[in-house]
């Protein structure tokens, strides 16, 4: 084995294992799959709750006419 080698080697060998990684908490808001998931049924006609990294938003962000044009 030249120094080379052992010298990287050694290295790999004094760096030891890398931190443990931890994962952010989720936003706030319900778990969702579609925006279907995200339906309020207290909300007013037309307003859309978007699911949007897997979390429903909390304020609307979008709206749809209504069915019958009200």
């Amino acid at each position: 084995m030249s120094f080379r080698v052992a010298m990287i080697a050694f290295s790999f060998a004094l760096a030891g294992c890398p931190p443990e990684v931890s994962e952010p908490d989720p936003p706030p808001g319900d778990p969702c799959v579609t925006t279907a998931d995200c339906v309020r049924p207290d909300a007013p006609c037309g307003v859309i709750y978007a699911c949007v990294a897997e979390v429903c938003e909390e304020d609307p962000s979008r709206t749809q006419p209504c069915d019958g044009g009200t």
